[in-house]
């Protein structure tokens, strides 16, 4: 009963952890997203629900009033297996969760050398697509 109770402990903890450094890096990307001068718009929401068809019609309203707009792929077009990642059982939530916070980070740092170069400023908008 000992062992039992003691894998549970040591599951309780890593869980915990994980559940810190997601929070850590989530922190992180929130801090990055405040100091772009560009206009940020992220869809969010569940797989399919028509968010990367929404964001085009955005961009393509934006583009005809003669405004800059930058357009992120969606992070599971990125590769087949991660859609698949998506799609298939519980226990890859968590690693699916870290991989999208790690690429946001990797789209914000392409962001802020676009910024340095002159390439974007306050007045271009850049859109998101979370899935």
């Amino acid at each position: 009963k000992k062992s039992k109770v003691s894998n549970l402990t040591v599951k309780i903890q890593e869980a915990n952890q994980r559940q810190i450094e997601k929070e850590k890096l989530q922190r992180t990307i929130e801090e990055s997203f405040k100091s772009i001068k560009a206009t940020v718009i992220v869809a969010t929401g569940a797989i399919a629900v028509r968010k990367t068809t929404a964001l085009l019609e955005i961009k393509d309203f934006f583009e005809k009033q003669g405004i800059q707009v930058f357009q992120f792929k969606a992070i599971s077009e990125k590769s087949s297996e991660l859609l698949k990642l998506m799609y298939s059982a519980k226990q890859n939530t968590f690693a699916l969760q870290i991989f999208i916070l790690q690429e946001f980070q990797k789209n914000l740092l392409q962001l802020k050398i676009l910024e340095l170069e002159g390439k974007i400023d306050e007045k271009t908008i850049i859109l998101f697509d979370r899935a």
